[in-house]
């Protein structure tokens, strides 16, 4: 069976190894969000949730790393068992809080997506936010009986520390699927209202990284709850990928999300620009058509080739006469013409308007994403 010190030297390694794969994400993600096409607007708030995530991830490795140093080489071997099991340890106490501290900071930007993508609806979010609030209580709670507890509680799994610990993880669980979910939901409907009218598929992408993440993360926090509620020392080096995987989780939305946006709003605006010019080019609208036709004083090239083909052959001959058959003849074949012309520009132009407020909604589904990164 795994020892408890077997597992916090397991648990500090794949925590290093995975806060390499954290350093080079957070470096593609600074890019993203600094780039020449954002100078124009730079994302202040998004770049500093970036560097206050990547402080509390250093700083959870550097806890992590302090307290391998304390339990192998400053205290004896056989008080090490017991140093790891305290929870009232100020490391651990620390190390707790950091934990926290991440949660609550990637549940709120995934409460923050979901919000912006359903455009600022707060009532789409709400179960959301009363579970971030639940979680937030729940943390404060936990962090309070680890520093409280007794100099020998046992370990993490008694009860007086162990219904917090087991409320944290359903908490940011239930609010990180639901939020998640809200998000890939609407992503994957206004994807799939658009299919008809576009020749590529580029939310798609989009919506398998956000359900990716979401699945890693919950995955992860299914995985803790198990190993936790079975009492296996296991549930420590579960802990330790928990925090690096919440920085993997948030770094990979954005740099997928920040590759597909730019591509989702240039579609968007060319299909817009060719619409607005195709309407352009349409001829005179409905109602000046019905206004010449009433005078019938606008017409002059038809009415022309009308009297030229009726005078070609009479000479001077019955030209008042001449002209007022053609008038009376003609100009009801050229309502009946102009009639069914109106009727084809109204459907032409309804249905472009159809598609303009489809590339409009699409348009802004890119918008809210270029938020969110």
């Amino acid at each position: 069976m795994l020892q408890l010190t077997e597992a916090a030297l397991i648990s500090t390694s794949v925590e290093a190894i995975l806060y390499g794969f954290c350093a080079l994400m957070y470096i593609l993600t600074f890019w993203i969000l600094l780039r020449n096409e954002n100078k124009r607007c730079p994302k202040y708030a998004l770049m500093a949730v970036t560097a206050f995530l990547l402080v509390l991830t250093t700083a959870e490795m550097i806890v992590n790393i302090v307290r391998i140093c304390q339990g192998f080489l400053d205290i004896a071997p056989s008080q090490s068992l017991a140093y790891f099991e305290s929870v009232s340890e100020t490391t651990f106490v620390i190390k707790s809080s950091l934990f926290n501290t991440q949660t609550l900071v990637l549940d709120a930007v995934v409460i923050y997506r979901a919000w912006v993508v359903w455009q600022n609806d707060w009532k789409v979010v709400l179960f959301p936010i009363i579970g971030w609030l639940g979680l937030l209580a729940c943390s404060i709670a936990n962090n309070v009986v680890l520093a409280t507890a007794s100099e020998n509680p046992g370990d993490v799994f008694v009860q007086q520390t162990g219904r917090w610990i087991t409320a944290v993880y359903s908490m940011t669980l239930v609010t990180n699927l639901s939020a998640t979910s809200l998000l890939a939901y609407r992503i994957w409907k206004i994807n799939k209202s658009t299919t008809p009218w576009r020749t590529t598929d580029k939310l798609s992408p989009v919506l398998r990284v956000v359900i990716e993440s979401g699945a890693l993360y919950s995955l992860t926090i299914i995985a803790a709850i198990i190993t936790f509620a079975l009492k296996t020392p296991g549930v420590y080096v579960l802990l330790d990928m928990i925090s690096p995987i919440i920085s993997i989780v948030y770094n990979m939305i954005i740099i997928r999300i920040g590759l597909t946006s730019n591509r989702i709003l240039a579609g968007s605006s060319s299909a817009v620009g060719n619409s607005n010019s195709t309407h352009d080019s349409f001829p005179p609208s409905p109602t000046r058509s019905h206004q010449q036709r009433a005078s019938g004083a606008h017409l002059p090239f038809h009415l022309g080739w009308l009297h030229s083909s009726e005078g070609g052959g009479g000479g001077r001959e019955g030209g008042g006469r001449g002209k007022g058959m053609v008038r009376t003849h003609e100009m009801k074949a050229l309502a009946v013409e102009i009639t069914k012309y109106e009727e084809t520009d109204r459907d032409t132009l309804r249905e472009y308007a159809e598609a303009e407020e489809r590339e409009r909604t699409k348009g802004s589904l890119g918008e809210g994403l270029r938020v969110v990164v």
